[in-house]
């Protein structure tokens, strides 16, 4: 039994179209890459090594490639205060996040921008340092199932301006690298 004329072809396989997510949560943890802290009243820059990061955030898509929400990261680098010792930090960085978002949804590339608050604090200080804190990231996600994904993240973050009432506490761009989860 060979070909049949008439014969009804197969139907084309049936295509789904991807759902457009609304909002998405994200849970990572990596680390912060070692840099540098610069303190005005040692007048003096010093190193930091690399310590552990986590982070949460939360997005609302305004358009289809386009989400605005927030993130929260801590952190733990080690300063590294010469002739004194180390000084364990703990730092929290509170950010309104702008995201663009592009690929299909097998694979996404998503750059973004962070605008935040920035506070770091020691046992060895007598008062918190805060200041601003911008930052820009790039997350790569896949799929895991319909409303997991898996992503990794480079970023970074920075502190230009800000201080306590001792002094002034300023660094550039200190990158992270971090790893985790995204539902929604």
């Amino acid at each position: 039994m060979g070909y049949q004329p008439g014969s009804p072809a197969a139907p084309p396989p049936a295509t789904t179209q991807p759902e457009e997510r609304s909002w998405a949560l994200s849970f990572k943890g990596g680390a912060l890459l070692p840099g540098s802290m610069y303190v005005e009243i040692a007048d003096e820059t010093f190193d930091t090594e690399m310590g552990g990061l986590f982070m949460a955030r939360i997005e609302g898509y305004v358009g289809p490639k386009v989400s605005v929400g927030a993130q929260a990261m801590l952190a733990y680098p080690t300063l590294n205060v010469s002739g004194v010792g180390d000084y364990d930090l703990s730092l929290a960085n509170f950010a309104p996040v702008l995201i663009a978002h592009f690929g299909s949804d097998a694979f996404q590339i998503s750059p973004g921008i962070a605008l935040g608050y920035q506070t770091i604090d020691s046992d060895n200080l007598d008062s918190k340092v805060e200041g601003f804190s911008p930052g820009a990231f790039v997350d790569l996600s896949f799929p895991l199932s319909k409303v997991l994904r898996g992503s990794g993240e480079v970023g970074f973050i920075s502190h230009p301006s800000g201080g306590n009432e001792d002094t002034e506490v300023t660094f550039g761009p200190i990158f992270y690298l971090a790893a985790g989860i995204s539902f929604g």
